[in-house]
């Protein structure tokens, strides 16, 4: 058993884009059509090719990505990327025009040679659903094999699907992913995504509906600006909290530092936020997991 922690804990990676997206791990990101969530599914590979920040607030790793492209021809992606000014590092975004089930040795042939970060996959009904029915359990072992591919090779699986039809849909749940209940089952990470226009403004939130990778807590809503003119994002805040991502991780160092301060001292999530002043100990009890998770060099 302890040869089985140690190895895993040298095979824990950290996120492939810092407080969003989880490695070793499949993430679903559910939303309905023409939400705008190929776009964004495009930037995320911007951002880890280039080694930049999506939608200018969340810092990626840089490394090679493999998208796997079956909602779009080559020639309607690239009216898309034109529109987007799509720029990522071109000898790391590897395109796939054609995917089947059948070809996951392919597949993980693909991510060995590329040492690819991530792998998208656009979409899951494109993918898998002309052989099999969504709402089939079998639906499912689709994701649970790409699960275990990740796991195996350390790289983080971004899977886009489709929710069902409510044209009085205000936010989005796990019930309203499409299919059955085996495919949020199947995930690590799910995301939940939709527009949410206010004022006249175009938004988007991205709700997170599981967080097995425990990347970001589970419930967290990110709001983002969008732009009608070249359909990117811009990071607003949080749907509900009004501080920054930058000053969450200065929170986070500040717990890590505190912690350093003194080993012989207890601290819980109440003691800490008396001792920094913050409202309640929610937060501070989710930053101490975190902390413990990651092992940051506290004990």
């Amino acid at each position: 058993f302890d040869a089985l922690v140690e190895w895993t804990s040298q095979r824990r990676q950290p996120p492939v884009v810092e407080d969003l997206l989880g490695s070793n791990c499949l993430t679903i990101f559910a939303a309905e059509g023409s939400s705008g969530k190929s776009s964004a599914a495009y930037e995320i590979p911007e951002a880890i090719t280039t080694g930049g920040k999506f939608a200018g607030q969340f810092q990626a790793q840089v490394g090679d990505v493999v998208f796997i492209q079956e909602d779009e021809s080559p020639s309607d992606a690239s009216v898309k990327w034109r529109r987007m000014g799509f720029n990522p590092n071109g000898t790391r975004l590897h395109m796939m025009w054609s995917f089947t089930p059948m070809m996951l040795p392919e597949l993980k042939a693909k991510i060995q040679a590329t040492k690819a970060k991530l792998v998208v996959m656009d979409s899951l009904i494109s993918i898998a659903g002309g052989t099999i029915s969504p709402k089939d359990a079998e639906f499912a072992l689709l994701l649970y094999r790409l699960n275990k591919l990740a796991s195996e090779l350390g790289v983080a699986i971004l899977l886009i699907h489709h929710l069902t039809k409510d044209s009085n849909r205000k936010e989005v749940s796990k019930e309203a992913i499409f299919g059955s209940a085996f495919i949020y089952a199947a995930t690590a990470d799910c995301w939940g995504y939709w527009r949410c226009d206010d004022e006249g403004n175009t938004q988007f939130k991205l709700r997170v509906l599981k967080a097995r990778s425990n990347t970001v807590d589970l419930g967290t809503t990110y709001v983002f600006n969008g732009n009608e003119e070249d359909h990117r994002l811009s990071f607003k805040g949080f749907g509900d909290r009004v501080v920054s991502l930058d000053e969450l991780k200065t929170k986070r160092d500040q717990v890590a530092a505190l912690l350093h301060r003194d080993g012989s001292q207890k601290w819980s999530g109440a003691c800490v936020s008396d001792f920094f002043g913050w409202n309640g100990s929610r937060y501070a009890e989710n930053v101490l997991s975190k902390l413990y998770e990651q092992r940051c060099g506290v004990d």
